[in-house]
């Protein structure tokens, strides 16, 4: 995706859905079962309106296609 990067979609129990954007070199495929810790890709500077900011990730959950708070899903404090 020329405005995004690469773009992997991880959908998970009760209509929850994982979007990891701005990716390269993606290691999965359309129908791929994935566990955490699974590599899926590497992270890069390929979304285009922010190809000067270096390497990054956009990383965005839903629940049932509504925009949620990745915090009160994922412990991010010893990231």
């Amino acid at each position: 995706n020329y405005l995004e990067g690469g773009v992997v979609e991880i959908l998970h129990e009760n209509g929850i859905k994982s979007v990891y954007k701005s990716l390269e070199d993606i290691s999965v495929k359309n129908g791929d079962h994935v566990k955490a810790g699974d590599v899926i890709a590497s992270v890069s500077s390929t979304m285009a309106r922010e190809l000067n900011t270096g390497n990054h990730l956009h990383f965005e959950m839903f629940e049932n296609n509504i925009s949620i708070d990745p915090n009160n899903y994922i412990d991010f404090s010893n990231k």
